[in-house]
């Protein structure tokens, strides 16, 4: 049990005040709220007694029942609109509540934060995490294994409404076990406790029900306390490791050996279903996914392979969709470069209507929504690919271009890529990295991201000439599909090699800065 305890700090009106300003205007409020536009016309007064009334809450160890109740919005996903499961569920509370919730929330966090209670993998609903993060965590574990000739075996889990099934009695002892005790737990435990809902459909509002499990979602501090209830699903694993973005979650386990692989995986996974009933968190089978990373050259003989979960078998399968990236078993991004290349050409498509009635900088506007949003999400990753493949969609970006400034299909691009300052897709990628490198020089990784590079300096005692300009140590790799394609070879290759061209480099002092420091230079080079 851990020693720590947490202590809640009282709240200020002027902490209310830049509460209230952050607000959003546009985003609807749920029932017993006020307007977020009066509240900021009114902040001196709202911040005053909102101030006297949340401390008074702290002191009491009371949630006021006015600010539990929340309005159910049904939004309609895809397909059939009479299935109900084909809907998303919209929660509206009050913007009291929300102010209330962000009070503890920020408190919360820090301690949680500060005393490096949280999982270094877990990359959902954490400052300076990311789906790209998790992304590349994932990966670049998968092709170290790779590069060591071992086979990886992932086990993507679906975890079926795990937000809406989380059991009040064991997160209250859960934050328990954490430090927040005493008074506190009372006051998470009144948060909880006689929560209401109702749906409201076309003006039509459905009768009030008490909901018995379950954080609220829509609120701040709901993530939280799902990250607080998951957080120790790895202690459960014995011989693998686990890796989250909020419930979406996967088991690794590397060996060069496939009957271990069979044994291990096996045994883990009775391990996870047993945390998983004592949790009372429900596991969907048919939508988890078992796939085997391994290189294209090494043949699997899979005939008597078995991995069973809940007493079903899993069938390897050739491709997984996390995150919004599909992850391939050779880790070659051939299916995410197809699927890719669909949504690009249906944006050229778009693009080729919209040009007629508009002037180019909304069709600028327009690419750099609906075009380059897509090539540039995870391009860290999939841009590591085969030349054929990245081929593929440097033709699409040209094509693109080509649409956009009514220029003839067969016209050269150097030009208008300069002219409308757009980047082509090799520099997009080369961005990318160098930005990723710039973090870790500042501290802004996670930590498992974080961990991927080093300096030459910190490597070698004697002196070298990486040691005085400040380079990277590019660590030694065995495969070129593999280690020659990982980030953490390519990211300090490019970045050593940008610094020795542009020794100033190393004197940019802000994100915004560098980005565009860096895109200054690619530009100059389409001259």
């Amino acid at each position: 049990m851990s020693q720590l305890f947490f202590f809640c700090e009282l709240t200020t009106d002027f902490e209310i005040g830049k509460i209230i300003d952050l607000l959003d205007m546009n985003k609807s409020t749920g029932p017993n709220s006020i307007p977020i536009f009066i509240l900021k016309i009114m902040k001196p007064f709202f911040s005053f007694w909102l101030s006297k009334i949340i401390n008074l809450s702290i002191e009491k160890s009371i949630f006021p029942d006015l600010l539990k109740m929340a309005k159910i919005t049904p939004l309609h996903k895809k397909d059939s609109k009479l299935n109900h499961l084909n809907y998303r569920p919209i929660s509206l509370l009050s913007a009291l509540s929300k102010i209330f919730e962000k009070v503890l929330y920020v408190r919360m966090y820090n301690f949680i934060t500060n005393n490096n209670l949280f999982y270094g993998r877990q990359y959902g609903f954490r400052h300076k995490h990311s789906t790209n993060h998790a992304l590349i965590s994932l990966t670049e574990n998968i092709k170290s294994h790779l590069d060591k000739k071992n086979i990886v075996c992932g086990i993507f889990i679906d975890l079926e409404k795990a937000f809406d099934t989380v059991n009040h009695a064991i997160l209250s002892d859960k934050l328990y076990q954490y430090g927040f005790r005493g008074d506190f737990n009372s006051l998470m435990k009144s948060y909880l406790f006689n929560r209401k809902q109702f749906v409201s459909i076309n003006g039509f509002d459905s009768k009030i029900k008490t909901i018995t499990c379950g954080v609220p979602q829509g609120s701040s501090l709901g993530p939280l306390l799902f990250l607080i209830y998951i957080n120790d699903f790895r202690h459960c694993l014995i011989n693998s490791y686990s890796g989250h973005f909020a419930d979406d979650t996967y088991i690794m386990y590397a060996n060069k050996n496939i009957k271990s692989i069979e044994t291990v995986i096996n045994y883990e996974l009775k391990l996870a279903i047993k945390w998983m009933n004592l949790n009372k968190l429900s596991l969907n089978v048919d939508k988890t996914n078992l796939i085997l990373f391994h290189s294209k050259y090494k043949k699997l003989d899979l005939k008597k392979f078995s991995i069973k979960l809940n007493g079903k078998k899993l069938l390897p399968v050739d491709f997984v969709k996390y995150l919004g990236m599909y992850i391939d078993k050779h880790l070659s991004w051939d299916y995410h470069i197809s699927q890719l290349a669909k949504k690009l050409s249906r944006s050229n498509g778009i693009l080729s209507k919209l040009r007629y009635n508009t002037p180019i900088n909304v069709r600028i506007q327009v690419y750099y929504a609906i075009f380059y949003s897509y090539l540039n999400y995870g391009c860290n990753m999939w841009g590591l690919t085969f030349e054929a493949n990245l081929n593929i969609i440097r033709i699409l970006q040209k094509k693109c271009l080509r649409i956009i400034t009514f220029s003839d299909f067969n016209s050269h691009t150097n030009q208008l890529f300069l002219d409308h300052e757009i980047l082509k897709l090799d520099e997009i990628i080369k961005l990318n990295q160098l930005k990723l490198i710039y973090d870790y020089k500042n501290n802004l990784l996670p930590g498992d991201i974080q961990s991927l590079f080093n300096l030459e300096r910190n490597i070698h005692s004697y002196e070298t000439s990486g040691i005085s300009k400040d380079l990277l140590y590019i660590p030694s790799i065995q495969s070129s599909n593999y280690g020659n394609k990982s980030l953490k070879f390519q990211g300090p290759y490019l970045w050593n090699k940008t610094v020795k061209a542009y020794p100033n480099l190393n004197d940019v002092n802000s994100s915004y800065r560098f980005k565009h420091f860096i895109k200054s230079i690619f530009l100059t080079s389409y001259k």
